[in-house]
């Protein structure tokens, strides 16, 4: 990773000293920094602070041999091998939106397809900013009316490629799994159909196994998705 000089400055936080407040928080972690659109969250401060652009990266990788993530603030270039060339100029971008009277931010799905096939959906089932970013949900959460014909849609597939793919009872909460010694598991995770969404803009988000599938105990692996609950068709709140 390209070193960085390190910067200091005033910022507003708050304590919290309490077991309860302590115990939702990650193995090693101290604390949280919100990254929402307020003034009070970090990206405003750092901004205000160090006269930088108000914008932040954000990379999330599964952890593990792959790194524990890296935040950078204001816009300064990422560059995470020596030599190689300046990270965010090869990224796809897409526009992030944002809802009265919500912290996260939001992106617009077109579409979401198996393996480049487009998979067919309920009208209007995916609409301007469907899809919620939140780096408080550990899984993708779908609403029932687009989870379940992505599950039917995903096993078909899973069947069609990988013959010999055992699908197990489901682990909660997911529901469709498999024997993960009969998965092909290569540099990119385990051999399934990628999952892609359909962006504004003309790009795509594409996943891999890497991304897809979680291990839940020795010998199973399920598909990283959630039906979500308690949300009624026609209510625009999370997710997909």
């Amino acid at each position: 990773m390209h070193s960085l000089p390190a910067q200091s400055g005033p910022a507003v936080s708050a304590c919290g000293t309490t077991k309860k407040l302590l115990a939702s928080l990650p193995r090693g972690a101290s604390g949280v920094a919100g990254l929402a659109g307020s003034g009070l969250a970090l990206p405003a401060q750092v901004a205000s602070s160090q006269k930088v652009a108000r914008k932040f990266l954000l990379c999330l990788p599964g952890g593990g041999a792959n790194g524990d993530g890296v935040a950078i603030f204001g816009g300064r270039p990422l560059y995470l091998l020596e030599g190689q060339p300046e990270l965010t100029q090869s990224l796809e971008y897409t526009p992030l939106l944002t809802k009265k009277d919500s912290p996260a931010y939001y992106v617009t799905a077109k579409y979401i397809a198996l393996d480049n096939s487009r998979m067919p959906l309920p009208p209007r089932a995916l609409t301007t900013g469907s899809v919620a970013l939140r780096t408080t949900v550990p899984y993708t959460a779908l609403r029932a009316y687009v989870y379940r014909p992505f599950m039917a849609a995903f096993g078909k597939a899973m069947a069609a490629q990988w013959q010999y793919a055992r699908a197990v009872k489901p682990v909660a909460p997911f529901g469709l799994c498999y024997d993960a010694r009969t998965l092909v598991n290569a540099h990119n995770g385990y051999m399934v159909p990628s999952v892609t969404l359909a962006l504004d803009g003309g790009k795509k988000w594409t996943m891999a196994g890497v991304n897809s599938m979680v291990d839940v105990k020795l010998g199973t692996a399920c598909l990283a998705f959630v039906e979500m609950k308690g949300v009624k068709a026609g209510v625009r709140r999370w997710s997909c």
